[in-house]
């Protein structure tokens, strides 16, 4: 393996194996033309490379895997379309990934255990597993979370009698944004979900989430309203090695969590780790050195309990301006300068010696 890439050829003969781990192989996309060769595989581990985006056809070949393991990659959502043809999948890992959003429909339907620990998961949209209802197994610890959409477990047929269903470790806000789940969850058919906790305000830390009434969930500011945005200001034309700010000013009550599409297909927040690209905690994204890939559409997206906004900026980037000569009497300036001082000089120590 060169360059981060798999020879298409390295498994050609290897029609039966089931079992192939390429983890920690600095891997900066799948190898799907290598994995043509392996149809018959059931388990297939990714961990630990370089993978930042997953896209279309990556996986066409692998309809019998039943086990994909993409931890501790440089994963920032999920993608569905990616996933679409691997049909016999049943255990999906995806912890240690710096994701920060899980979208609407994320999951398969043959899907019952999904790992996602230990990673930047700021926002998940209310039906991001009403295609996936068999889900019994589900790891959410460890990440960036404040609320839960109130119907975001609904869909799941399982929800009685999890095997597993990991909350804790995140910091849950106990306002208005969690009054829907937490009214949910005092519902009789959800008593197997766990216990979690306020982290926030500091009127309720510690208290658990499901013994909380409706009343106690409140936000201070006013008038519940669904994000606006305001992208004015956003850098729209750049040379190359020049920097781009995009702007997205979010007015919204209570507070929105701001995520940014780049061109690339990350998805950023400000809690994100790239340094080609970061956003600010005012929601501008910022990219110090703009590259030609830099170039196409951006997408700020604000949520929040009670409503999504979206804003596009379309970045053009454009060569590098060519340095510039000094204009012809500047430089005979400079030069005839030079030669004051010179005569100047030699004046001086002629004047010198006549002293002596």
């Amino acid at each position: 393996m060169e360059g981060g890439q798999v020879d298409p050829n390295v498994f050609k003969g290897l029609d039966n194996i089931t079992y192939l781990a390429l983890g920690s192989n600095n891997l900066i996309r799948v190898p799907t033309s290598a994995l043509r060769h392996v149809g018959q595989l059931v388990y297939l581990d990714l961990s630990g490379n370089e993978l930042t985006t997953l896209e279309s056809g990556d996986f066409d070949n692998m309809t019998n895997v039943q086990e994909l393991d993409l931890s501790a990659n440089k994963l920032t959502t999920v993608s569905r379309e990616a996933l679409a043809n691997m049909s016999s999948l049943r255990s999906l890992v995806l912890s240690d990934n710096p994701i920060v959003y899980v979208g609407p429909d994320a999951f398969g339907p043959q899907l019952t255990e999904v790992k996602l620990q230990d990673t930047k998961l700021r926002i998940i949209d209310g039906a991001a597993f009403n295609s996936s209802p068999q889900v019994n197994r589900l790891t959410l610890s460890n990440n960036h979370l404040q609320y839960l959409p109130e119907t975001v477990f609904q869909p799941l047929t399982s929800y009685k009698d999890y095997e597993t269903l990991e909350l804790a470790g995140n910091p849950w806000v106990c306002d208005c944004q969690l009054a829907g789940f937490a009214a949910w969850l005092k519902t009789p058919n959800v008593s197997a979900i766990p216990e979690f906790h306020c982290i926030s305000p500091p009127a309720l830390e510690g208290r658990v989430v499901r013994d909380l009434a409706t009343n106690q969930l409140n936000c201070s500011c006013g008038a519940e309203e669904i994000p606006r945005i305001d992208t004015g200001g956003s850098t729209t034309e750049v040379p190359i090695g020049e920097r781009a700010l995009l702007r997205c000013k979010v007015n919204a009550c209570p507070d929105a969590a701001v995520l940014w599409t780049a061109a690339r297909g990350l998805f950023l927040t400000s809690q994100s780790e790239f340094p080609d690209m970061y956003v600010q905690a005012d929601g501008t994204l910022v990219i110090p050195v703009v590259t030609p890939g830099d170039a196409g559409r951006y997408t700020c997206m604000a949520v929040n309990a009670f409503g999504t906004a979206e804003a596009g900026v379309v970045l053009n980037v454009t060569a590098r301006q060519p340095l510039t000569t000094p204009p012809t009497g500047q430089a005979v300036g400079i030069h005839t300068t030079d030669r004051f001082i010179s005569i100047f000089t030699t004046v001086l120590m002629f004047l010198i010696a006549f002293m002596k």
